[in-house]
């Protein structure tokens, strides 16, 4: 216990207080009972065989009402038994104050409402330091204590600071970062952000532009637009119009055409009719009737309609009746007539039925070969119309070309395969005008080697190209033409 007294000896109180209680209680002047007069307050103790004069009042402490109107002394009564704290005890020289100095519980000669050990004892419990005065107790609380006893025991976290002291109220004032009642939350924050700390904060952020996240840690990356930044953000961009992407970095770059932008686009183009190409900058030029290969995955080329040819579809065929017409893109708008017949006629305009022309059908050697010509003398004049190739054994796929006899001038070329021992013949697309009388040469050319047939110069119009003494097992159709 810690307590100060400033009431002196306790062995000088006592005597002072007895003292001044017999002497503020002793009877007044003359012998016990005499006769103070008409009015005047007797002061002895009161005896029944003592008569009172009329009007006297009694100062007995029997509470009763003699001669008609005489009244006990009470406490604060003026009178011979002075009170001048009015605390009902006859003294005229005060321990306590405005308290009953008779009032000492562990009797140490101490009036309670100034004794430390009785009216501070709750504030020296917490550590606190008592100090007695004659005005009563007063409390100094210790560090982290508070209220009029120091009861109460700050609860503020490490670095904050309490309203401790008898006065306090054990509020916490945070320290810069820290919040709740008993600042025990920490902020955190992102630098940058503001918390809202202190007692009555909740921890929350407050995030600086281009930040997000309950903690505000997130960074925005949006490169143009909106971010859903704050700290109910997610960070999340939203594109301006013609911008793509997660952060929106990407630039529509389609022409006359809707761009599919935003957050979530790609960037690729929806292309009107009409245009081609990734960024639909492609025209389509096709003529009408044809159809165009549009749209950002087309290569704008054209479909053409029966009838019409060229890159743009803008040719159209002009062969008669029972002719056909190599119509189509890649075609020529050529008109051309049915397998084995030739295209006659000064306008090309009729169909003539192919005939035998050439052959070498002597044969008893073979040749094993992937390219082989051979060089032929035309007896009719007309359109060469199809060729056949003796073959021993083997499949194969390829090409024939027809040229003239030296090989510079190419007169047709077309597919042809090799499927089956004995005659394989091709049938040209187009026609191949020859000339009775003129050396021709045809060109065999194929992906893996067969074994063809030959003869040792039996053919008198030709030979096997770089062998003057073979000849091909072949034949030659031609539709005679006037």
């Amino acid at each position: 216990m810690h307590h100060r007294s400033i009431l002196g000896c306790t062995e000088f109180a006592l005597v002072t207080l007895v003292t001044t209680l017999v002497a503020s209680c002793a009877p007044g002047t003359g012998s016990p009972g005499a006769d103070l007069g008409a009015g005047a307050q007797d002061a002895d103790t009161p005896d029944a065989s003592q008569p009172m004069d009329a009007g006297e009042d009694d100062a007995g402490t029997d509470g009763s009402t003699e001669d008609g109107g005489d009244q006990d002394l009470g406490p604060g009564d003026a009178g011979p038994c002075p009170d001048a704290d009015m605390d009902g005890v006859c003294d005229d020289a005060d321990v306590c104050l405005g308290a009953d100095d008779r009032v000492d519980a562990d009797m140490d000669l101490v009036p309670a409402a100034c004794d430390c050990d009785e009216a501070g004892a709750s504030c020296m419990q917490n550590g606190g330091t008592c100090t007695e005065s004659a005005s009563g107790v007063s409390c100094t609380c210790a560090p982290g204590t508070y209220g009029p006893s120091c009861a109460g025991t700050c609860a503020c976290a490490a670095g904050s600071a309490c309203d401790d002291g008898a006065t306090g109220s054990g509020a916490c004032t945070c320290a810069p970062g820290r919040y709740g009642v008993t600042c025990s939350g920490t902020c955190t924050c992102a630098t940058g952000s503001t918390c809202d700390d202190g007692a009555d904060g909740d921890g929350s952020c407050t995030c600086a532009p281009g930040r997000y996240g309950p903690a505000c840690a997130g960074v925005c990356a949006c490169q143009s637009g909106t971010c859903d930044d704050g700290a109910d953000g997610d960070g999340s961009c939203t594109c301006p119009p013609n911008r793509f992407g997660p952060t929106c970095v990407g630039v529509c770059m389609c022409s006359g055409s809707t761009c599919d932008d935003g957050a979530d686009g790609s960037g690729t183009c929806t292309c009107a009719a009409g245009r081609y190409g990734p960024t639909c900058a492609g025209i389509c030029l096709c003529a009408a009737g044809s159809t165009c290969d549009e749209g950002a995955s087309g290569n704008g080329s054209c479909s053409c309609a029966a009838g019409t040819y060229g890159n743009l579809c803008s040719g159209q065929c002009a062969c008669g009746p029972g002719l056909t017409c190599d119509d189509g893109r890649t075609g020529d708008g050529a008109c051309s007539c049915g397998p084995n017949m030739g295209l006659c006629g000064s306008t090309q305009a009729s169909c003539v039925v192919a005939a035998l022309d050439q052959s070498n059908v002597t044969t008893g050697g073979t040749r094993l070969a992937t390219t082989i010509g051979q060089t032929f003398t035309a007896g009719i004049t007309g359109q060469l119309t199809g060729i056949d190739l003796q073959v021993e054994s083997g499949t194969s796929s390829g090409a024939v070309t027809v040229t003239n006899e030296a090989g510079t001038v190419v007169l047709r070329s077309d597919a042809f395969a090799i499927t089956q021992v004995g005659a394989n013949r091709v049938d040209f697309t187009g026609p191949v005008p020859v000339v009775a009388g003129t050396v021709y040469r045809f060109q065999v050319s194929l992906a893996s080697e067969v074994r063809v047939r030959q003869s040792v110069d039996t053919y008198p119009g030709g030979s096997v190209a770089g062998a003057t003494d073979r000849d091909l097992g072949f034949a030659t159709y031609v539709a005679p033409c006037p």
